[in-house]
């Protein structure tokens, strides 16, 4: 039971950290001792073995020799170590279930506190990462500094202000498009808010999150790359963060949009793990020291106090598109805070995320 409750704990906290953006599930699972346990479940996860179970699954259902494919399906999960990645597996959806809430609440009322404790944390896994380092020498040291300019410049590359100004004009458009079809108003009058599909995404997006889920994985084979992170700069957090958050709602455009992403995530965790662990082992050093400034560089990204710019902008939900005026967006461009008061919120905030990554390292060694 002890062990039940603590490889869920450690799902529970993947999922927390894949839900924040800059904070990677890899970091905890390094953190925990769990890496490379995860590593080499993941890399067993081939299409063989999915072909497989899949086998012994339909065996079970419709064969009449049940038993012995449901020994066989067992023996199957305990040889590739899949008991413990579904514990795991199961915390993480829990905590992204439970928190997608929470989250989208957090950033949008109380960003700069919240960015200040995500911004705690990432300080001290950073410093718990450059641990992992045998050694540094100038290389290591040099491919340290890569990552971090790698993250950087990605983050510095998209800014979600010009992001939210092109979503905004296409909406404009399929908006001005709907006024110029006013002679059908028996079909436009049509109640909308109870379809099932409303045509909040676009094909487009659609695809986007297939891709998106499969970068976003690389939270998970990658530590010191936060998949929220990953997902942000691609423009699929927030899409994510609303479709868990509209289920209930019973849409099946957010169904299929989630089912897309996961889908997504599969095909990116079949295809990192193996080159992961590949490089791991033969490249120890080096490729901690560069997926630590990975992590050190979105320090950047959470610095908790962003210019902002006013604009009018075209959003789609369940009634339609409508037109919100001066809504106030941030950009990718960091600022100096503006009084005292901001600044002693902030740093509270963020000295709460280091001690708890503080007390979770603590824990983790003993």
């Amino acid at each position: 039971m002890k062990t039940l409750l603590k490889e869920v704990g450690s799902g529970l906290l993947i999922g927390i950290a894949n839900i924040i953006p800059g904070v990677s599930g890899g970091t905890f699972l390094l953190i925990l001792g769990m890496y490379q346990r995860v590593m080499s479940a993941i890399s067993g996860l081939s299409i063989a073995t999915v072909r497989e179970m899949s086998g012994h699954v339909f065996g079970i259902v419709l064969s009449s020799r049940r038993k012995t494919h449901l020994t066989a399906f067992i023996d199957l999960i305990v040889k590739n170590d899949l008991f413990f990645l579904m514990k795991i597996g199961f915390g993480a959806v829990a905590a992204i279930v439970i928190l997608s809430d929470v989250m989208m609440y957090l950033l949008t009322k109380q960003f700069p506190a919240t960015y200040a404790f995500f911004f705690g944390l990432i300080v001290v896994s950073t410093l718990l990462s450059m641990r992992l380092v045998e050694k540094f020498n100038f290389t290591r040291v040099l491919i340290l500094v890569l990552g971090i300019v790698a993250t950087v410049g990605i983050t510095v590359a998209v800014n979600p202000a010009d992001k939210a100004r092109t979503k905004s004009e296409h909406y404009r458009e399929q908006y001005e498009q709907q006024q110029s079809s006013a002679v059908h108003t028996d079909v436009s009058a049509v109640d909308t808010k109870n379809r099932l599909f409303t045509g909040e995404y676009t094909p487009g997006e659609y695809v986007g999150g297939v891709l998106g889920g499969a970068l976003g994985v690389s939270a998970m084979v990658l530590p010191g790359l936060s998949g929220s992170l990953v997902l942000i700069l691609t423009g699929q957090y927030y899409k994510v963060l609303n479709a868990i958050s509209s289920l209930r709602t019973l849409k099946l455009e957010h169904f299929l949009f989630l089912m897309l992403f996961g889908a997504g995530m599969v095909i990116g965790v079949l295809l990192f793990a193996r080159l992961v662990t590949f490089v791991f082992k033969r490249y120890y050093n080096g490729t901690i020291a560069f997926l630590t400034g990975l992590m050190a560089g979105s320090l950047y990204t959470l610095w908790p106090f962003k210019s902002t710019v006013t604009m009018d902008q075209y959003v789609k939900g369940n009634e339609g598109i409508s037109l919100i005026r001066d809504v106030m967006v941030r950009t990718n461009i960091n600022v100096l805070p503006d009084g005292f008061g901001e600044v002693a919120v902030v740093l509270i905030s963020c000295v709460i995320g280091a001690g708890i990554m503080l007390l979770l390292g603590k824990y983790t060694r003993e």
